[in-house]
């Protein structure tokens, strides 16, 4: 017959308490049964499969955490492109409103008129890009800079000519004369 025993006391309470060693159950001449401890051997046998119980579980759980940290370190970064995605939808739509507000601001009798400003700047046109002046109306990219001109574009040359004009008559504010370049 054979009885189990609980190891306690030893290097880990709470994880040995849970190993069981076999013990042997043998017959006393009273018939009886006699419980016989465990040998050294027997002891150190479980003390070694405990502590390789409680290694284990100790590897298991630094996985479980890693995963965790994983999938909460991938979450977080969707998260963060989502939000760049969208970021970059509204200055999208900020972009297609600013351009549209642009041109309604400039009337046709003003784009005749820097039109004439490009054609003599920069032959007409809208997108030339140079190290010191870009667009149509030859503007600084200082003073593209300096007076709002990046709320539509990073560069003169990037933006439509009514938001050239925009700026233009932000830097000039009175519309430029009938031969286009004197007044510039």
């Amino acid at each position: 017959m054979r009885k189990h025993r609980v190891l306690r006391n030893v290097v880990m309470p709470a994880v040995l308490a849970s190993i069981v060693i076999p013990t042997l159950a043998t017959a006393s001449s009273a018939g009886a049964a006699v419980t016989t401890h465990p040998t050294p051997a027997q002891a150190a046998a479980a003390h070694r499969a405990a502590v390789l119980h409680a290694e284990a579980a100790h590897r298991a759980a630094v996985a479980h955490a890693t995963a965790v940290a994983r999938a909460n370190a991938a979450r977080a970064a969707a998260t963060h492109r989502v939000a760049q995605v969208r970021a970059a939808q509204a200055q999208a739509l900020r972009s297609a409103h600013l351009a549209k507000l642009a041109a309604s601001m400039v009337t046709p009798a003003e784009f005749a008129a820097w039109s004439r400003v490009s054609m003599c700047e920069e032959g007409g046109n809208w997108h030339v890009w140079g190290p010191r002046f870009s667009g149509g109306l030859g503007i600084t990219n200082t003073n593209w800079y300096l007076y709002g001109g990046t709320q539509f574009a990073p560069n003169a040359a990037l933006a439509t000519p009514d938001e050239q004009i925009v700026v233009a008559m932000r830097i000039q504010p009175h519309a430029p004369d009938q031969n286009g370049c004197a007044a510039w």
